[in-house]
């Protein structure tokens, strides 16, 4: 017999697939024009319907700065060298990227039928986890099944665990630059958003697995 899941557990659900595709959207392909208008619907409907607070403060900096002055900061922040952000599970666990977090990444979302698109990344890159992560929750709500929340939940907390070390890296490379630079602020703000959510979300699929009755 087919569990009935709540009214408030599905808009939840809902809300972290949509929160988390949105994060997904501008850590992989920037803060240009039209990632920004995209940014900025999904900010207005999550600050009206779940996210609160938290949507509120991504729909103001993606409302009030313009494209070019946000990805060129998105550009300051996460391009190549020694003095950049690089949110991937790898860089951030062991130091060097295409370590054991991006294969155990990649069989997970093969696992569950999922070819990772060619973005250029690594499969543990926070965008592409949180991408699949919305996938899972996506997949849940049309099927029901149990296995697929469970499956979301392990998923969280094997591989979003480590994004407050990702946001210690990022504060400490461009803190000074903060001071001077808003469009860098914004970005990393952007980035602590993005990093309450990944360590968060699991919380909020613990509780629907729960409601679920699963073990």
């Amino acid at each position: 017999m087919e569990k009935t899941l709540s009214e408030k557990a599905e808009a939840s659900l809902a809300a972290a697939a949509l929160t988390a595709r949105t994060h997904s959207l501008w850590l992989l392909k920037g803060l240009g024009a039209e990632n920004l208008r995209i940014a900025r619907g999904c900010c207005a409907y999550l600050a009206e319907h779940e996210a609160g607070r938290e949507a509120e403060v991504a729909g103001e900096f993606f409302r009030d700065s313009g494209s070019g002055t946000l990805d060129t900061a998105w550009a300051a922040v996460f391009g190549v060298g020694r003095g950049s952000v690089t949110p991937q599970q790898s860089v951030i666990e062991y130091g060097l990227s295409m370590e054991a977090p991006r294969d155990a990444t990649r069989d997970f979302m093969l696992r569950y039928g999922v070819t990772p698109e060619k973005t250029g990344e690594p499969e543990d890159h926070l965008g592409i986890q949180l991408e699949f992560l919305a996938l899972l929750i996506e997949r849940f709500l049309g099927n029901r099944d149990p296995e697929t929340i469970r499956a979301a939940l392990r998923f969280g907390d094997a591989h979003l665990s480590w994004t407050g070390n990702l946001m210690r890296d990022a504060r400490e490379k461009f803190q000074a630059a903060c001071v001077t630079d808003k469009g860098i602020a914004a970005v990393l703000s952007l980035l602590e958003l993005s990093s309450r959510f990944a360590e968060r979300v699991p919380g909020v699929l613990r509780a629907v697995s729960e409601e679920m009755g699963s073990p």
